[in-house]
This record gives structure tokens, C-alpha cells and sequence, in this order.
């Protein structure tokens, strides 16, 4: 497991989050997520001017500067806040979970794994996983009152402690898909060893990680990507596993 950063924050969990929570308030930060949330905001405004259009030619690009503006929000709140992730190229601690995503960007993650030349092996992985997590989802649903959410919650959890790699994860730990991971892989950061973020660490559960995106402006953002798939008409999934399968032959990836 690679470590490239040797610098630890040794403040409070209370302390980096107010410091993130001032760095959210300056006018860099408001500038930069205003131009990840432009492009996207484009596409809408065409969308809504005629709801018939598919703007599949305009959808990718838009995207790519959406996301590319993203980064450069989310890296600025953490070297504003001081921030240190201890996360790095080829650590793939947390390249067990079943991480949030919405349609689109299934759709966009679906797209850059069928590009590769492994992306059919890629896919049968992704099949077999979303069927397995879907049984184990199942099972707990059965045996628990609980709510729906929490059974969900801990199913992630049992999920994660059995170590099935990420289908976009290749065997040196990188993402096969990194440009185009979604928000939940993009704005997960730990301060602590990469050993805290395997279930297995006794302190797992407890350990409390940086919350990097959070604000009511940064969920226009997520707004206007769910418009977006519901513009395409894309199923909804709970999750990348469950997602990818549903979303590998779509016509839009045609186009």
C-alpha cells in the first residue's frame, strides 16, 4: 500500500472542519465551483429551452470541464484549510466500497472503462459484484426491521470487509477510470493511515474523515448532474456496483 505524503494533521476533527468551512467562504473557492457548475448549468439551460434535444455532442466536453473545474475547487479547499489527505496515487485503501453515484456518472465512469481493451472484463466483473451485493442487500433487508437506509448502510460495511477490489481498480492500486470517478471517490479524503480505512482496523467505524463537500451551494452541482440523467432518461442505481452493468450498453455511449 503506497504512502506519498508524510505530513500529519494533528488537529481536532472539530478544527479542520471549521477550517474547511472557512475556506468554503472565500471568493476563490465561490469562483471555481462556479465554473464547475457552468458547464453543467449550460447543458441545462439547453435542455430546458427545447426538452427535446440530446446534447450528447456537447454532453462530454461539458463534463470534462465540469469535473476538471471540480478538482481544482476541491484542492483548493484543502490547501486553504491545511488539510493534509494522506491519500495517494496507487493507495487503494478504499477501493473496496460500493461508493454513491449518480446516473451520470455511471454513465461517464461506464464510458471510460468500455474504451479499454479489458473494459468486457471489466464489465462481467462489475456484473458479478452488483449481483452479489444486490443478495447480500436482500438478505439483510429480510432479517432486519431496521430502516431501509441503515440495513443499507451496514450491508456497505459487510461489503467493504470482504476486499472485492473496485471493477475500475487495476492490480498496481490506480483507478483504470480516474478522470472520470465520481464526486463520493473525489471528495473522500482521510488524515489518518491508509490501514484506518480498511474495515478490518478496529478504530474504522469510529474514525471520522474530513467532510469536503457538504454546503447547499456544492449541491447545485449534484442538481445539475441528476437534471442531466434524467434528461437521458438513465436508471438510477444505489451505487458504482449496482450502476455500472445497468448503464454499459447505453445508446448515449454511441454517440
Amino acid at each position: 500500500m503506497k504512502q506519498l505524503r508524510v505530513l500529519v494533521d494533528e488537529r481536532s476533527p472539530e478544527a479542520r472542519q471549521d477550517a474547511l468551512e472557512r475556506a468554503r467562504e472565500q471568493p476563490t473557492a465561490r469562483l471555481l465551483l462556479d465554473q464547475a457548475v457552468a458547464p453543467l448549468r449550460r447543458l441545462a439551460r439547453r435542455l430546458a429551452e427545447d426538452p427535446d434535444a440530446a446534447p450528447l455532442e456537447e454532453l462530454w466536453p461539458a463534463l470534462d470541464e465540469a469535473y476538471a473545474a471540480l478538482d481544482r475547487y476541491l484542492g483548493h479547499l484543502l490547501e486553504r484549510s491545511g488539510v493534509t489527505p494522506r491519500c495517494g496515487a496507487g493507495c487503494p485503501a478504499c477501493c473496496t466500497a460500493a461508493p454513491t453515484i449518480l446516473p451520470i456518472e455511471g454513465l461517464r465512469m461506464a464510458r471510460a472503462l468500455r474504451r479499454r481493451d479489458d473494459g468486457q472484463a471489466r464489465l462481467l466483473r462489475a456484473a458479478q459484484q452488483s449481483s452479489l451485493f444486490h443478495a447480500l442487500l436482500q438478505r439483510a433487508l429480510a432479517r432486519s426491521d431496521a430502516d431501509a437506509r441503515e440495513v443499507y448502510l451496514e450491508t456497505q460495511l459487510r461489503w467493504r470487509a470482504r476486499g472485492m477490489p473496485c471493477p475500475a481498480l487495476d492490480d498496481d492500486g490506480r483507478c483504470a477510470a480516474y478522470e472520470s470517478r465520481p464526486l463520493a471517490c473525489r471528495a473522500y479524503v482521510s488524515v489518518e493511515e491508509p490501514a484506518r480505512c480498511l474495515p478490518s482496523d478496529p478504530a474504522f467505524v469510529g474514525a471520522r474523515r474530513p467532510l469536503l463537500w457538504r454546503s447547499d451551494a456544492e449541491a447545485r452541482f449534484e442538481a445539475l448532474l441528476s437534471e442531466l440523467g434524467d434528461a437521458l432518461e438513465l436508471p438510477r442505481a444505489l451505487n458504482l456496483l449496482l450502476a455500472l452493468p445497468r448503464l454499459f450498453d447505453h445508446p448515449a455511449l454511441d454517440a
